[in-house]
């Protein structure tokens, strides 16, 4: 009976894990690739209007 309660513990804790790095990944920066620096680096959009 502990066995077959253990089992979903094992799997809430894999899942969390699985979860907590997705989450983990999704705070870090984008990859300084040389498109996405020249296009930082560009500046404004001329025209282009902030609200």
């Amino acid at each position: 009976m502990n066995e077959h309660l253990w089992a979903g513990v094992d799997f809430k804790t894999e899942m969390a894990t699985f979860h907590l790095d997705r989450m983990s990944r999704s705070l870090e920066p984008p990859d300084q690739t040389y498109e996405a620096v020249r296009s930082s680096r560009a500046g404004p959009i001329e025209g282009a209007t902030t609200t």
